[in-house]
């Protein structure tokens, strides 16, 4: 089994989809989309970067990593209304981080925000509580 220690959430900090964000990293040299995954405004799972292949979206340590970005800002520092996660946003990341942790019961959690060596506002809200407020119990 492939070892995954960690998974980082992201939010994209604009309104913009799938296509926009991979047009923008493939125009900063990457070789694809930096996340595994993103999840539209409307819910939609959209895969990116073949899993395991690791991210390139934690400017420091990718391997045992997986990334999933979730359209819009919570930050509220870009200036967009109504740009928060919404109800259909929230249910699939519930869904993602559920069944990613029936493989690996000791996942840990986290939002770009929290890497030790990230300087980001990144997803703009405190991931851990927000998934147990959801019902979503983390490892520690």
């Amino acid at each position: 089994m492939v070892d995954l220690h960690t998974l980082v959430i992201h939010h994209s900090a604009d309104l913009g989809t799938f296509a926009s964000i991979k047009v923008a990293h493939l125009k900063r040299g990457y070789t694809d989309i930096g996340y595994n995954g993103v999840i539209e405004r409307d819910g939609t799972f959209v895969p990116g970067r073949p899993f395991p292949d690791k991210p390139a979206a934690n400017s420091k340590r990718n391997t045992g990593t997986l990334a999933i970005c979730a359209v819009g800002d919570n930050s509220g520092t870009m200036g967009l209304p109504n740009a928060q996660w919404n109800r259909e946003q929230w249910r699939t990341i519930i869904k993602y981080t559920k069944a990613l942790m029936t493989v690996w019961p000791d996942l840990y959690v986290c939002g770009h925000c929290d890497l030790p060596w990230a300087s980001t506002l990144c997803p703009g809200l405190d991931i851990r509580r927000e998934l147990e407020v959801r019902s979503v119990y983390l490892p520690i």
